[in-house]
C-alpha cells in the first residue's frame, strides 16, 4: 500500500526514524556501561585510573546522547 498525498509527509518522517531504529536497538542491546572503570577511578583516584575511566566513559556518553535524541524522534 502506498501513502496518500495527505499521509506522505507523516510517512516519510516515520521512515526516517525507522531507518535508524535497527542500528540503535543493536547498540542498546550491546551496551555494557563503564561501572568497573568508574569504581576503579573512585577507589584508586590515580591519574592513570581516572584517565582510563574518562577514555571509557566519554564515548559512552556520546552513545547515550544518541539514544536520547533517537527517543525524542520517536
Amino acid at each position: 500500500a502506498q501513502p496518500s498525498d495527505n499521509e506522505r509527509e507523516t510517512f516519510e518522517a516515520v521512515q526516517r526514524v525507522l531507518k535508524n531504529s535497527e542500528s540503535i536497538l543493536e547498540e542498546i542491546q550491546c551496551y555494557k556501561g563503564a561501572g568497573k572503570e568508574i569504581r576503579e577511578a573512585i577507589s584508586a583516584p590515580t591519574e592513570e585510573c581516572q584517565r582510563k575511566a574518562y577514555l571509557t566513559v566519554a564515548p559512552l556518553v556520546a552513545k547515550l546522547k544518541r539514544f536520547y535524541e533517537f527517543s525524542l524522534e520517536l
